[in-house]
């Protein structure tokens, strides 16, 4: 008997419906299990292109719905993440974008103190040069002729210290006024520092550009002469002139200034406050520079020439950090006098080199004496632009460091901006190789000369020293913007700032709050001779020690 005869047909017949409702079951049951897996894939490829917002309803199985469940909960995670991710990077380039701008302005305001005088806003040495070669080069395609005058104040010194520097600066601004107001429309007024001011006439004529150059020169001359009334005061003002016309007296813009100044030195030397062509002069000061060249020979070797050492301080602690080494010269007949006096005769000479070996030799031997009486400043000693351009300098530094046994992180060589502007690239190449020998290195008066952001990113200085210039007045906020964004180039390219001329307590309140590291100024000190330094050290440190102990 068989199967369906045992169970009879009415249960067979509900055997296969039960079988067959069974598979029906299981059939729809794996149709929504598919439509389910379907919307999973679907998104699965949303996710896949970054759409975060695809959710898939929780059906199907057990097993199933726990999976579509985890989906949806990592899909609002990470749509939730995204929007995170995108307020941040929404804030960060905000942040860009605000660095940017604080840059840009930076920039903007280094490169107009690039080419500004920050006492009188006359164009600098840079920018004058730069238009004096322009100037040059227009003159030599028109066959016109051009001149430049090199006016010296014959009295300011005098002035600036019996009356304050603040009175000396008020003379100075007067006198750039009186300049613009004298010369023509054309013609180009710039200060190159301390009472120094040159002015470019170009397009003179060929016939009279001498005779016009000198009238010109005359007419400065007695608009000084008429009194200036400066801080309640009526001051003359005489100055010396000299004058050098393009193309007799030199072709090139370095020639014409260097010749400009020679004819001033020369007017200077006849009695001051007058006018001196260069072609006229050009005789007499050989015989004078030849005395003061055989001089300074004879000074040398009979070691007339000492240091003199000024304290620089860091300025959040006042504790001592070092010492600039200051070249004098005690005369037998004129007594102690100043680089100024002789410095530019050494560089025309090229008596330079030996001045500023010795002067190298000197600050290095002295930091050994200090050194054994447990005193370590940084020892800062001015580098001439001669020197600079010597092959045989750098090996001159190297061989001093290594007789003298100094540790050369004490040792700090002072460069000057103008030095950038010839040679550039020789220039870097110097101060790499000096940076390899373990001294540091500063750029001295900074924003006075060339101030290029380009090079600045690509020399090896540590320091940055803002030029005395920019603490008179800095309390003036014109004259602190400047200071803020001078320190805020610096650091952006993390390098200290030191602060020359610091001479009041409000100007260390100012340059603290800017976050000046260190300052120099007859505030902490005068230039000091080598035993009086270390008499001033201890004391010093002494007193920040109390300080910190109260």
């Amino acid at each position: 008997m068989n199967f369906l005869q045992e169970i009879g047909p009415l249960h067979a017949v509900a055997l296969v419906l039960g079988a067959v409702a069974a598979s029906l079951l299981w059939w729809l049951k794996l149709r929504r299990d598919s439509r389910t897996l379907q919307s999973l894939t679907s998104g699965l490829r949303s996710l896949a292109r970054g759409d975060f917002s695809a959710e898939v309803g929780a059906s199907g199985s057990a097993d199933l719905r726990e999976t579509l469940r985890a989906f949806n909960e990592t899909a609002h995670t990470l749509t939730e993440t995204r929007e995170r991710l995108s307020s941040y990077q929404r804030a960060l380039e905000e942040r860009v974008r605000e660095k940017t701008r604080e840059l840009n302005t930076a920039t903007a305001r280094m490169s107009q103190i690039s080419q500004t005088d920050a006492m009188t806003s006359l164009p600098n040495r840079f920018l004058f040069t730069r238009k004096l070669e322009e100037t040059l080069k227009r003159a030599a395609n028109e066959t016109s002729r051009a001149a430049v005058l090199f006016v010296d104040l014959d009295y300011f010194k005098g002035f600036n210290d019996s009356l304050g520097h603040e009175t000396g600066d008020a003379i100075l601004r007067t006198v750039a006024d009186r300049l613009k107001n004298v010369v023509r429309q054309e013609d180009f007024v710039a200060r190159f520092g301390g009472d120094e001011f040159v002015v470019l006439l170009p397009k003179l004529g060929f016939q009279d550009a001498e005779d016009k150059a000198v009238t010109i020169a005359e007419d400065i001359m007695k608009s000084l002469m008429q009194p200036l009334d400066v801080a309640g005061s009526r001051i003359n003002m005489p100055a010396s002139i000299g004058v050098a016309v393009y193309p007799q007296d030199g072709r090139t813009a370095a020639d014409l200034i260097k010749n400009a100044d020679a004819a001033m030195i020369a007017a200077k030397q006849a009695g001051r406050n007058r006018v001196e062509r260069f072609a006229d002069t050009n005789a007499q000061p050989v015989a004078m520079r030849a005395k003061l060249d055989a001089d300074i020979r004879r000074g040398i070797a009979a070691e007339e020439f000492f240091l003199v050492f000024q304290p620089q301080v860091d300025i959040s602690t006042g504790s001592p950090v070092g010492l600039e080494a200051l070249l004098r010269w005690r005369h037998p007949s004129r007594g102690v006098i100043g680089p100024i006096d002789f410095i530019t005769a050494a560089e025309q000479s090229g008596l330079i080199h030996q001045l500023g070996q010795r002067a190298l030799e000197m600050a290095c031997e002295q930091f050994k004496f200090w050194q054994q009486r447990d005193i370590y400043p940084r020892i800062s000693v001015n580098v001439s632009a001669r020197q600079l351009d010597d092959p045989f300098w750098l090996e001159s530094v190297r061989e001093t460091i290594e007789q003298t046994k100094i540790p050369a992180q004490f040792l700090d060589l002072e460069i000057t901006e103008s030095m950038l502007v010839s040679n550039p690239d020789r220039v870097i190449e110097t101060l790499t190789e000096l940076n390899q020998l373990g001294v540091t290195l500063t750029l001295d008066d900074f924003g006075t000369g060339y101030s290029s952001l380009s090079y600045l990113t690509r020399l090896p200085f540590h320091t940055i020293k803002i030029d005395r210039s920019f603490m008179h007045d800095v309390e003036v906020a014109t004259r602190k913007s400047i200071v803020q964004a001078i320190v805020a180039v610096a650091h952006s390219l993390d390098l200290r700032v030191i602060a020359e001329g610091v001479e009041s307590p409000l100007q260390l309140s100012i340059l603290r709050d800017l976050k000046v590291e260190e300052g120099q100024g007859y505030y902490f000190a005068k230039p000091l001779d080598a035993a009086d330094v270390e008499k001033w050290w201890t004391g010093q440190l002494s007193s920040v020690s109390s300080s910190l102990a109260r």
